[in-house]
């Protein structure tokens, strides 16, 4: 499911530049829409791919788990990203969940989705700020 709501709606991704207009510039669009749109496809498929991972990962493994999001830190780190955009990103999520399950979303999972973008994100905080 996340990968059909993350590149159905791209992650929602003019929802994130609503909520934090400087993350244009991560996704280059400020040099082109074009270049911009490649961007943000790319990104939505590693987001995809990253919840994809982590619900595969959710167990014993967490060592595992805790590697792949260091590297994305230090990765998003030397891409020059802001730990501040990552609360909105969070919100841009859930508001793409929100528009692909319509009325059918309950408040517990809204709460789940938030709940692991926040503890996914987090530790990428934590990496990018090392």
């Amino acid at each position: 499911m996340a990968d059909q709501i993350f590149l159905e709606y791209n992650f929602d991704i003019f929802r994130l530049f609503e909520l934090q207009t400087q993350a244009k510039k991560v996704f280059g669009y400020d040099q082109g829409e074009d270049i911009g749109k490649s961007h943000s496809t790319v990104h939505a498929t590693a987001f995809a791919g990253l919840f994809d991972s982590v619900f595969q990962m959710l167990g014993p493994d967490l060592e595992f788990f805790e590697d792949i999001l260091r590297q994305v830190g230090h990765r998003h780190k030397s891409m020059g990203v802001s730990p501040s955009f990552f609360p909105y990103m969070g919100q841009a999520l859930v508001h793409a969940v929100e528009k692909y399950l319509g009325k059918s979303l309950t408040a517990e999972q809204r709460i789940a989705w938030k709940e692991v973008y926040d503890s996914i994100s987090n530790e990428i905080v934590k990496n990018i700020l090392q």
